[in-house]
Formats: C-alpha cells, sequence, structure tokens
C-alpha cells in the first residue's frame, strides 16, 4: 500500500538562505526591475513531509509553488491574492520561478528539493523583509495549504528568512523648467530611483508638499521623469526635494 502523505508542522524552517544582489535600482517595469536570486533548500530540509518511493511516480511527487515578496502589508501587500502584483517578486521573461529543482536522497527514502528562486523584484521604497510562502500542488489535506501557516491559516507576520531588499534612494537629475516658476505651474521632474507609483513619491519645495505628483514614467534620455504641480514660490533659490 501507498503511504500516508505526512504533512509537517508549520512553519516548517528551511534553514539559511542568500539573497543576490540585496540592493538596486527602484525603477519601474518600463525600465527593468532588478533580478534577484534566492538560494538555498527551501523545501524540506527538516520537514517530515516527502516521497518515500523513488520517483517518478504520480503518486508521491511533491510538486510545490512559491510566491515570494519583499514588502509588508503595511505597503499594500497582497499575500492572499497570488495574482495581485503589488511587492510580489515575479518570473523573469515568464520563466518558472524555481530554476533548480531535483529529488534527492537514495532509493526509496527522496524528497523533492528546490535550490535557487530568480525573479524580479516590484518597485517599493526602502527596505523591504523577505517573504516567501510555499503551496504544495499534490497535497490535499487542509493543515499543509501554504506555509509558513498557524492551523492552516496564511501567517503573514512570520518572518523566517532574516533577508532585506534595499531600494536605492531617488536621485534627482534636472528639471524643465530648470528655473522653477515662481507663480506655480507644472514641472518635470527628472532622475533615478523613483519607483512607479505616484503614492510612494513626495516633493517638496522649501519643505512644502507639492501636490499633484504622476507616476513616474521613463525619460526619453535615461532615467524617470514625473510631472509634479509646483505651487507659487517666492523668487530666489528653492530646496527641491524628491522622498520615495
Amino acid at each position: 500500500p501507498l503511504p500516508a502523505t505526512i504533512c509537517p508542522s508549520p512553519p516548517c524552517a528551511v534553514g539559511a538562505l542568500q539573497l543576490n544582489p540585496v540592493h538596486g535600482p527602484n525603477n519601474n517595469q518600463q525600465e527593468g526591475t532588478t533580478v534577484v536570486t534566492i538560494s538555498g533548500v527551501f523545501w524540506p530540509v527538516d520537514c517530515s513531509k516527502g516521497c518515500v518511493f523513488t520517483p517518478p511516480c504520480d503518486a508521491c511527487e511533491m510538486e510545490v509553488s512559491y510566491s515570494v515578496y519583499f514588502g509588508t502589508e503595511k505597503e499594500g501587500c497582497n499575500f492572499h491574492d497570488p495574482g495581485a502584483s503589488a511587492c510580489q517578486c515575479s518570473a523573469v521573461n515568464g520563466q518558472e520561478i524555481v530554476s533548480d529543482c531535483r529529488w534527492t536522497g537514495m532509493p526509496y527514502a527522496s524528497k523533492y528539493r528546490c535550490f535557487s528562486i530568480q525573479c524580479q523584484v516590484s518597485p517599493l521604497f526602502d527596505t523591504q523583509p523577505l517573504k516567501i510562502f510555499f503551496k504544495d500542488k499534490t497535497c490535499k489535506h487542509k493543515s499543509c495549504t501554504v506555509y509558513p501557516s498557524i492551523d492552516s491559516a496564511l501567517d503573514t507576520e512570520v518572518d523566517l528568512w532574516g533577508l532585506n531588499f534595499t531600494y536605492d534612494p531617488p536621485a534627482l537629475t534636472t528639471t524643465i523648467p530648470l528655473t522653477l516658476p515662481a507663480g506655480g505651474g507644472p514641472v518635470t521632474i527628472i532622475g533615478q530611483n523613483f519607483g512607479s507609483d505616484a503614492n510612494y513619491i513626495q516633493v517638496f519645495v522649501n519643505e512644502a508638499a507639492q501636490p499633484g505628483v504622476s507616476n513616474p514614467r521613463r525619460h526619453a534620455g535615461g532615467g524617470l521623469e514625473m510631472l509634479v504641480l509646483v505651487g507659487p514660490q517666492p523668487e530666489g533659490v528653492a530646496q527641491l526635494v524628491v522622498a520615495v
């Protein structure tokens, strides 16, 4: 008879992982976001779950899907919907997110393990923690649906990995027009590392926040550009600051 599938007790610790690179530019999708590689052993290590037969064997295949994020729910990450793009580290050019999975062990005592994940980070800001969730495509039992979890409910607060990705800070190149209109008006700001979402961007002139910031887009000369409506300012030297 086939052995029963044993589900590990969540959250199923996996040991040390490595992230490369650990920081990069805060591009938008037009420029191309940073591709990161997460290496280690993801599933399973000290879990009891695994196949006791020699593969290939349909009855004991342990195929696992992964959802990878950099961020928290505070930044708008939706960990409960795999189709949500915010914060999600997505597959590169339609490739599989997991590039190195294989059976390990000895005959009649083998397990399906993955060793490398490669994905593109989503535009965000600052330093964001890595979160990886596993879903077994074959396990039907309620308690082994998603990890990390507690009592089969997705636990978005658990942090097993201790890895973070840091987005490079914004850098200004120039403005169009170069001289800000004293009476106020539209100004195009050109630079780097603005991300993609105006909701995360603040523009200050002489420490006063300016409304009406557009989503950054690719600038023809390289980098990113965004449009901001600058309010009336006193004549003289002004300090322009972009915060993401």
